[in-house]
């Protein structure tokens, strides 16, 4: 229900883009550092992330994205793919 009320928000920015779902898995080293995050959209593509060194981690730690990810409130996520992977460079609070 949640899921079906987001919309999948892709932008080119900065040769950036965005996509907003919510976290389905969080790969965590520490209540604080985390190596990845899998985001679903609202058509169902889960996408994985990599940190990128513009993520706050004062703010977006693992275990907050764990509370998003157990209470399903959506993130946007602004990436760049380098080297095949998704890295993302800021995570917010989708709307």
């Amino acid at each position: 229900m949640l899921l079906a009320a987001l919309t999948i928000v892709i932008t080119a920015c900065d040769g950036a883009d965005a996509v907003a779902g919510v976290i389905t898995e969080v790969d965590a080293s520490s209540v604080v550092e985390w190596e990845s995050i899998v985001v679903e959209t609202q058509d169902g593509e889960r996408l994985t992330f990599l940190p990128g060194d513009a993520v706050d981690l004062r703010f977006w730690s693992a275990s907050h994205l764990r509370e998003h990810m157990l209470s399903g409130h959506p993130v946007e996520v602004t990436y760049e793919s380098r080297e095949g992977a998704l890295v993302a460079t800021e995570i917010d609070d989708a709307s």
